[in-house]
């Protein structure tokens, strides 16, 4: 395990969830039950990984996330997973490769993180290096408001053998409002205005769908 950090280092990430709490997922329904969502860089089907509209409609939150990974995340990543009172099974990630960074907080009791095979750590303010990939892992169960954080890398397949890097995005502040800047185009994503690669990425993946069908 690495060093532990200060509780007050999550404070603002907390108080930002209590007030705009993390939806329930619709695709992690076989790891575990409850809320949690992707920031950073998602895999969209046919079309090639980049940022989730979950990080454009949250851009204040995923500016805390970078923030608090700028200071004390040591490994490189794509994608960071928030989970806020999320119950999670025995599973591998089999979608990511090499080293993630784990850290949980809030109030809550129990809550271990436990490696099969190994022994259950206790990550509330105390982060742990593993390949989840590889790994068997899960949570204990809990009590309480326990959330955790996953800065993770996805693997990349044959079909997109390049990952976007979040070193291609920045946060900034305009007229009150948190956006992110995609830096080699210069596109610009924020609540309501989320890259329209989204919406293509949904009409042509349904078309493929309908012709696999006929």
């Amino acid at each position: 395990m690495l060093d532990g950090i200060d509780e007050k280092e999550f404070e603002p990430m907390l108080q930002y969830l209590r007030k705009h709490p993390v939806q329930k997922t619709k695709y992690r329904t076989k790891v575990g039950d409850g809320r949690s969502q992707t920031y950073g860089i998602v895999g969209r089907r046919c079309l090639s990984p980049a940022i989730s509209r979950t990080t454009c409609n949250n851009s204040e939150f995923f500016s805390l996330l970078m923030d608090f990974a700028t200071r004390f995340v040591p490994v490189s990543f794509s994608s960071i997973q928030v989970n806020q009172v999320y119950v999670c099974k025995p599973h591998k990630d089999i979608h990511n490769i090499g080293q993630s960074y784990i850290i949980a907080f809030g109030s809550y009791i129990g809550g271990e993180l436990m490696i099969h095979g190994d022994k259950a750590y206790d990550i509330r303010h105390r982060p742990l290096l593993f390949d989840g990939s590889k790994l068997l892992h899960s949570n204990l169960p809990f009590e309480g408001e326990r959330i955790s954080l996953v800065f993770h890398t996805i693997a990349p397949s044959s079909r997109f053998p390049m990952i976007q890097s979040l070193s291609e995005y920045e946060t900034y502040e305009e007229n009150g409002v948190c956006k992110i800047k995609h830096l080699p185009t210069g596109g610009v994503f924020y609540k309501n205005c989320t890259p329209q690669h989204f919406l293509k990425g949904v009409k042509r993946c349904a078309k493929k769908e309908t012709s696999d069908s006929e």
